[in-house]
């Protein structure tokens, strides 16, 4: 996802670069106050040989460009402003390139 992403979280990439990382999304919400832009939470229990003692959560904004281009534009401990609510994950509600039949 990097070079989807914004400048300036080069950092969190870094942090969370590795071969092996696990976990799992906690929640991808629509942020009522930023359109366009979709709130990701993720739970990690191990990054690399790094396991946590409780999972470690983090944020991501993911801004919809149009024509199935995204971009990350922040990262963060803390859930960004602007985005209530913890829709579970699924990809019901979400585009696809595929007709539902």
């Amino acid at each position: 996802m990097q070079p989807r992403s914004a400048d300036g979280i080069e950092k969190w990439h870094k942090f969370l670069h590795a071969d092996d990382v696990s976990g799992g999304y906690d929640f991808a919400q629509p942020c009522s106050d930023r359109t366009g832009v979709t709130q990701i939470g993720v739970a990690f229990d191990s990054i690399g040989e790094s396991e946590m003692p409780e999972p470690l959560r983090v944020y991501f904004l993911v801004e919809d460009q149009g024509a199935y281009h995204y971009r990350m534009s922040e990262i963060g401990f803390e859930r960004q402003d602007g985005c209530p609510g913890e829709t579970a994950a699924t990809f019901d509600n979400q585009p696809s390139l595929f007709p539902k039949k």
